[in-house]
């Protein structure tokens, strides 16, 4: 999942780029004009999936290889900082990590020989196995590193891996599209192998960019899921998706009560139209 985030160090996605990917803008409203599959995918295609890329490639441009693995764990050029020091610059998704992590992290995964591993799940499961008593440096941590690592090496994964924001995404597209195989792997958490069981629309942007799609969109998803539902005449809007919680009865629900009456207007509107 690759974040927006994470300081002023790169400038990845401009301003206007997230503002365009706002619910103002995608999800004009519950009608024929309604941000369907299609529309979601062709923005990323279009505006996101190439400044993706050349985030990825800002962790080892004009940046010195002794900092390449700081900032493959940072997911931040670290150049300017000073990481000896323990003031590093973190991508949003390793905000919270401390200094001191950082520091034990990079230690570890800069003694490993990466070079001889040649495909991406060998790479991430070698960086499993080595960070597993780190205790911080979960799932998120160690794909957002194998990614960042197997790029500059043009090893890019083939299954999608679904971790946080992501597995939102993939709840309300598994409502969208009931066909999808998901596998459930023990080291490797829940992936997609078969990326032909995912909607035409999206199978063709890769396993890196339908990963981060479904996190970067799972909120505009989830209210298309809501107008689908609102069609089908369905039990209502899906709340327990969205951040995914229990509450003291055991029940999922939406944190964010602003989504939740968007949520209610968009089932009410489908559901009279229908």
């Amino acid at each position: 999942m690759i974040s927006s985030g994470g300081g002023n160090c790169v400038k990845r996605l401009s301003n206007e780029v997230w503002k365009e990917i706002t619910v103002k803008n995608i999800c004009k409203s519950p009608d024929a004009k309604f941000a369907d599959l299609k529309q979601m995918a062709d923005y990323y295609r279009n505006n996101m999936m190439q400044p993706t890329e050349d985030w990825l490639k800002s962790l080892t441009d004009n940046q010195p290889k002794d900092l390449w693995i700081t900032n493959f764990i940072c997911g931040e050029a670290n150049i300017s900082r000073e990481p000896e020091n323990g003031k590093f610059c973190k991508n949003l998704h390793q905000r919270r990590r401390t200094a001191k992590l950082v520091k034990e992290a990079r230690a570890l995964l800069e003694a490993e020989d990466f070079g001889k591993y040649h495909t991406f799940r060998e790479i991430l499961e070698k960086t499993i196995d080595m960070t597993k008593d780190l205790k911080g440096f979960g799932s998120l941590c160690c794909y957002d590193f194998s990614l960042r690592y197997g790029f500059n090496r043009d090893i890019l994964p083939k299954e999608v891996y679904i971790h946080a924001g992501t597995s939102i995404g993939l709840e309300c597209l598994e409502y969208i599209w009931p066909s999808i195989e998901i596998k459930k792997d023990k080291k490797f958490g829940s992936m997609i192998e078969d990326l032909s069981t995912l909607p035409k629309e999206i199978a063709d942007l890769g396993a890196l960019h339908i990963e981060n799609f479904l996190c970067v969109f799972h909120d505009h998803l989830l209210r298309y899921e809501n107008y689908l539902r609102g069609l089908a005449g369905d039990k209502g809007p899906n709340y327990g998706v969205y951040k995914n919680v229990k509450n003291k009865n055991g029940t999922r629900e939406l944190k964010d009560e602003s989504m939740r009456r968007q949520l209610d207007e968009i089932y009410r509107l489908a559901k009279k139209k229908a």
